[in-house]
């Protein structure tokens, strides 16, 4: 007989299949937290809207404290700064290689750069550890936390044991989403800077 704690070691992982098959477009608001090294009680916090459209696109538009928008349009990633008409583009299947947003768009299965650990149900969720398999990945561990076969936080260490958390919400999926928000076009008076 299995022991309940077995029965919810295999639950995490399995919201997550559930919550990434069939998957082909999510809208949710997020608020998103970043603590630099050394100093976990003084968070950066950003709010915005994010869209995805499977395969390959999103779109993160921030609104505060800064209006910022990274899209990525299936071939490159666009970092767009309107305060600075400042752009920044990457090549996008380099730049997100073995990172989460590569899983969530489709582009790469799970096992591919991590091994799973299952970490139990906790504040009504179920938490599931992702560990890079290559050791000179950008990334030390990622967490995700799921309820009802939803994605609701998602948070990544670097290399540089910085944290950034993610706290998804008002999540909508799989709704009609205009392709154009997923295309961009640099304005010519901006300054580009390509990586």
């Amino acid at each position: 007989m299995l022991s309940h704690s077995v029965l919810a070691a295999s639950s995490a992982q399995v919201a997550l299949d559930h919550f990434l098959a069939g998957l082909e477009t999510l809208e949710a608001r997020f608020e998103q937290r970043v603590y630099p090294a050394g100093q976990p009680t003084t968070p950066a916090i950003a709010t915005g809207i994010f869209r995805l459209q499977r395969p390959a696109r999103f779109h993160w538009d921030y609104q505060t404290p800064e209006v910022r928008q990274v899209i990525a349009d299936g071939r490159d990633i666009w970092l767009v700064e309107d305060d600075l008409e400042q752009i920044t583009q990457y090549y996008q299947r380099l730049a997100l290689k073995g990172t989460p947003a590569a899983i969530l768009l489709g582009m790469e299965a799970l096992e591919t750069h991590f091994t799973a650990v299952e970490l139990g149900e906790q504040n009504g969720m179920l938490w599931l550890a992702l560990h890079p398999t290559a050791p000179e990945h950008d990334i030390k561990q990622v967490t995700l936390a799921l309820r009802d076969n939803v994605l609701y936080h998602l948070a990544w260490v670097d290399q540089l044991d910085q944290t950034t958390q993610l706290r998804f919400y008002d999540i909508q999926r799989n709704i009609p989403l205009d392709g154009k928000q997923f295309q961009f076009t640099p304005p010519p008076d901006w300054d580009l800077f390509q990586h």
